[in-house]
């Protein structure tokens, strides 16, 4: 299994966007790192990933999902530390 980065913008003002962070967060192993941010550990290509996340947005928003490698950095994430330390 892998850690991937995953974030999204939302580009319309107001939108209802449960839909897709519903979609976020139906990966078992993850966690919000930030507002518009996840880290997700699985065994789905990004690829995969993606083509699942669009599919609960709008045509305009972003979405970005990358493969992390062993090291990283973060201050004052919303998620446990913990967590990032034992995952990453």
């Amino acid at each position: 299994m892998a850690a991937v980065i995953v974030t999204c913008d939302i580009c319309q003002k107001d939108k209802d966007c449960s839909g897709l962070i519903k979609a976020i967060e139906s990966y078992g192993i993850r966690t919000r790192v930030t507002d518009s941010s996840w880290i997700i550990i699985s065994d789905s290509s990004v690829f995969a990933m993606r083509r699942y996340f669009q599919k609960h947005a709008d045509a305009n928003d972003r979405i970005f999902v990358a493969g992390l490698s062993n090291e990283a950095a973060w201050v004052n994430t919303i998620c446990d530390q913990n967590w990032l330390k034992c995952h990453l």
